[in-house]
């Protein structure tokens, strides 16, 4: 049996640190308790510790004042910088807020850590009294701190001193930053972007990463700013699909985007080079606020406020939109809220049942009357799965090692894999939609600032430049 005074006998020695108690709460059922979980787990000091705290714990509660019975060596209590253990602590302490809570607490003293003298008690940690600043509006806030004022950061204020008035100014964020809230308070944000990818025939990966297969050959809203209160510049993201050679699947055939009162228009021509009938790239327009170049084999429309729009006049459409618009978006391309369980949502509020069904609801009014949504392929055979799975085809984005290893810690390549296999199954595996596959991949990879090493060559998926802008 575990009697000792240097263990449970604590609870009950007539002489010791609990003695005042005994009178007032019977020991003996926390001394049965204590026994019990020490022969459970083996003398643990631990356990030790935590039954002599809850008998401590009764007793003062119930009004008692005990004699110290931690020290630096047994049980002892670890207290945070600027304080110090006491048996018998005031439960109400002094803090920043009410430095005589401790004068009118009517609660039994409890054992805890204590401030030491000189500092309070602020958020959990103990400052100098003299760091316990100003109010405003009902906040405490501690001397030296900063504090916007409204959800726009455009008043900030201080509180210079201990019992002064904060000091207020006008302020906005540094360049390169927006105003943003966490966790309810406004705050200045690095600048962050959602990036909605289309490619292929076509696959649509929203801004919070869900991927929706959809077919259809009319004109759809990619992406378009939804709320009514915003004061943010609106814009309106669409693509217009054609069928190519098969009509079971469509390709991105003119991308149009409305933005400050203007109307551009990227169009896919059979031809080697780039058309524009107001002259030749760069171009811009809305007095500079809208700017169209290329990069590389895209053309790139850019706007003062950050949206960028990418077509390689052939597959792939790129929509960046800045985090100023989190939550403010709708259409193919999704919410922009971080959230994967409502990336089916519907012009009129609703959840769509599937991939068409979305795609349906986001097509333009004044689409061809003659375009629509074609019958699915039939499944891909096991035989064909596993030819368009391998490393000859789709196997190369996520195989090891490939010319698209290093961007696997970045990019997950699952999903443009199984787009990849979607592709294949349904065209019967031609090169060039197995190439616009993994240059898919490989725009998502160099946007995301990873170098691959080389992929194409003169025999595969030799790139081919066209396009035609109308603005």
């Amino acid at each position: 049996m575990i009697q000792s005074n240097a263990y449970c006998g604590l609870i009950t020695d007539p002489s010791g640190p609990f003695q005042n108690c005994h009178a007032v709460v019977d020991p003996r059922s926390y001394f049965e308790d204590c026994q019990y979980d020490l022969c459970e787990l083996h003398l643990n000091n631990a356990a030790l510790c935590e039954s002599l705290q809850a008998y401590a714990d009764v007793c003062q509660t119930a009004g008692v004042q005990l004699a110290p019975w931690r020290n630096a060596t047994f049980c002892p209590l670890a207290c945070a910088a600027n304080s110090h253990y006491e048996p018998c602590a005031a439960a109400c302490p002094a803090t920043c807020v009410d430095p005589t809570a401790p004068y009118n607490c009517s609660l039994p003293c409890v054992e805890g850590c204590v401030c030491d003298s000189g500092y309070l008690l602020y958020n959990d940690r103990c400052v100098p009294s003299q760091q316990c600043g100003c109010w405003h509006n009902g906040q405490h806030y501690p001397v030296g701190s900063e504090f916007w004022t409204d959800n726009t950061c455009s008043s900030k204020c201080t509180c210079p001193s201990r019992g002064s008035k904060v000091q207020c100014f006008n302020a906005s964020c540094p360049a390169g930053q927006y105003c943003g809230v966490q966790n309810g308070k406004p705050v200045c944000l690095e600048h962050s972007y959602g990036i909605c990818h289309v490619h292929g025939d076509p696959h649509y990966q929203t801004f919070d990463k869900v991927t929706h297969n959809f077919m259809g050959n009319c004109t759809y809203t990619l992406a378009k700013v939804c709320s009514n209160t915003t004061s943010l510049p609106y814009f309106n993201v669409e693509a217009k699909n054609e069928h190519r050679g098969s009509t079971q699947v469509s390709y991105v055939r003119e991308v149009v985007v409305e933005v400050y009162g203007q109307r551009i228009v990227i169009v896919k021509q059979q031809m080697s080079h780039v058309l524009v009938r107001s002259g030749t790239l760069p171009v811009s327009a809305a007095g500079g606020a809208i700017t169209v170049s290329r990069s590389g084999r895209y053309i790139v429309l850019e706007t003062d406020f950050s949206l960028r729009v990418s077509y390689d006049a052939d597959h792939s459409v790129e929509v960046k939109v800045p985090t100023t618009y989190f939550n403010l978006t709708c259409g193919m391309c999704g919410n922009f809220n971080n959230r994967r369980d409502d990336e089916y949502m519907m012009p009129n509020g609703q959840q769509a049942a599937d991939s068409n069904a979305l795609g349906e609801s986001w097509q333009v009014p004044d689409s061809d009357p003659s375009c629509g949504v074609p019958v699915p392929s039939p499944p891909c055979s096991d035989e064909d799965e596993k030819l368009y799975g391998s490393d000859q085809f789709c196997g190369i984005l996520t195989s090891r090692p490939s010319p698209f290893e290093s961007c696997h810690g970045v990019i997950n390549p699952q999903d443009y894999f199984d787009t990849c296999l979607y592709d294949l199954c349904a065209l019967n595996g031609g090169q060039e939609f197995l190439c616009a596959a993994l240059e898919a991949y490989a725009d998502a990879c160099q946007a995301a600032g990873v170098t691959l090493l080389p992929w194409r060559n003169a025999t595969f998926c030799r790139e081919l430049e066209t396009a035609c802008i109308v603005s």
